[in-house]
């Protein structure tokens, strides 16, 4: 797996990194609506903004919570990104 591109943070700050995870953590889960589909919400986000790290770890996370790569090339389907 990509190393967490919020990494840094923790190297400078290991309690806002807690706070951090955590929060994405409580944001990302299962609720209304189902994990992967807010990750891939998540990853349409980072991509559309060039953020390759991000992007690669979300497609990972995406895909452990059970996504398919046909749902994260979805994603790029109707807009710039291809």
């Amino acid at each position: 797996m990509a190393e967490n591109p919020l990494a840094i943070i923790g190297e400078l700050d290991v309690e806002l990194f807690k706070n951090v995870e955590a929060t994405q953590t409580l944001a990302l889960a299962d609720g209304v609506l189902p994990g992967k589909v807010k990750l891939l919400m998540a990853l349409a986000l980072d991509a559309s903004h060039g953020t390759i790290e991000g992007t690669r770890a979300l497609t990972q996370q995406a895909m452990k919570a059970g996504a398919t790569k046909e749902e994260g090339h979805g994603d790029f389907e109707g807009g710039a990104i291809h």
